[in-house]
Formats: structure tokens, sequence, C-alpha cells
């Protein structure tokens, strides 16, 4: 499928625009320019060392952190949601739940992150078992199959598929907060453990897939 809005069309035309314009030369072209560049040497303070540029830290902008202060509140929220469904809240209205709980504090998490701990909740839900007695209880569904720890972690990456790997990692391991909730499946090193390096790996893999598909949505 094409895409046919506004940004698609632009880089479309900048790209043919690019490709057949004189004004724009690659590095085979004769430039005088170009001869310049060739015997340029820089000198010590004119080198810039790797990630100059780079902003430092500064504390926590937003993200985890924020939600990690205020999860009791959302659950409490959502819960109440689950039980009656005339109180269900969206993520605009629990922000502002919380924002009148806490009406001096700054550091309310914003709208995007608490839809993505929603959109958690409710994939949690999908591929966890609902107690109901028995020995099959708290434990892993008929959903855990082979390859159903992809299938999490490309859910959890959907939702949010710009935050970086380190915080997706977090919400599956939030995700699962009883070890019997991890898909049978899920990767673990030699001791057992949840294998980070693993999981964080078929996340960066996801979200370069997706990437790349919208970039092929574009052109």
């Amino acid at each position: 499928m094409v895409r046919n809005d506004a940004i698609a069309k632009a880089i479309r035309y900048a790209s043919t625009v690019i490709s057949t314009s004189n004004y724009f030369k690659d590095h085979k072209a004769e430039d005088p320019l170009y001869l310049e560049t060739e015997s340029f040497s820089p000198l010590p303070h004119q080198i810039f060392k790797p990630g100059w540029a780079r902003r430092p830290a500064h504390g926590e902008s937003y993200g985890d952190s924020y939600i990690q202060r205020y999860k009791d509140d959302l659950f409490r929220y959502y819960a109440a949601g689950e039980l009656d469904s005339n109180k269900k809240m969206s993520a605009g209205k629990m922000r502002e739940m919380l924002m009148r709980d806490y009406p001096s504090r700054f550091s309310i998490p914003g709208e995007t992150e608490i839809k993505s701990w929603i959109g958690a909740q409710q994939t949690k839900k999908k591929y966890t078992k609902k107690g109901k007695g028995g020995s099959g209880r708290g434990r892993p569904s008929s959903n855990y199959s082979k390859g159903a720890w992809e299938k999490v972690v490309e859910s959890i990456v959907e939702l949010e598929p710009s935050a970086k790997p380190e915080d997706l990692y977090k919400s599956f391991l939030e995700m699962h907060i009883d070890e019997n909730m991890f898909p049978t499946d899920v990767p673990r090193d030699e001791i057992n453990n949840i294998d980070k390096k693993k999981i964080k790996q078929k996340i960066t893999q996801y979200k370069s897939k997706l990437k790349k598909n919208a970039k092929m949505a574009i052109l």
C-alpha cells in the first residue's frame, strides 16, 4: 500500500528533484570545492571528539521512572474499569485523575506513557490465563506455544515503536510480574534467568522491520 499523504508526496518529489536536478552533484562531479577538500587536513584543534554534539544527560525527562511512581494509582483506576465498564478510563482521563490527586507534582507521566502502560495491561490479559481455580491457575495459557514470546515482544513494540529497546524490555518484564507467567519458550541463560540479550535483539530487529515497512510505504 502506497502512502499518499502530504509528507509521502513531498519525499517522493524531493527524491525526483535530487536525482534529476543539475544543482545536486555526486562524488564524481567536477567542482572546485571538491578539489580543495582533497588537500585539506584539519588541525588538532579543529577535530571534534566522537559524541561532541550529544546533549549531556540531566535527570529523567520522561518514561518508566515516572510511571513507576504512580503504578498503584494506575492499577486502581484500571481495576475499577475492569470491574465496572462504566468506570473505564482513557489515558487522558487517568492523567487528569493523577493531576487531581497530586496537584503540586510536576512528575505526572504524559498521556503517551499512560497509554503504553494501558496497552501493556491489555496485552498481558490477552496472553495470560485468568485464574479460575484448578492446577492451571497462574500458569501460562494455551496461547503460549512455540514462538509465543516473540509475539508478545512484537505486540509491545507495536504499541510504542519509537521507544528505546531498554524501555521496551522493561515493559516485557512488567507484563510478567510472576515467574509462572512467562511463556514456556522464553529465552533463558545458562543459570535459567531471562536472557535479556536475546529479547533485546528481537526488539531491535522488529523495530527495524517496522521502520523499513513505514519507509517502503512512502517510496
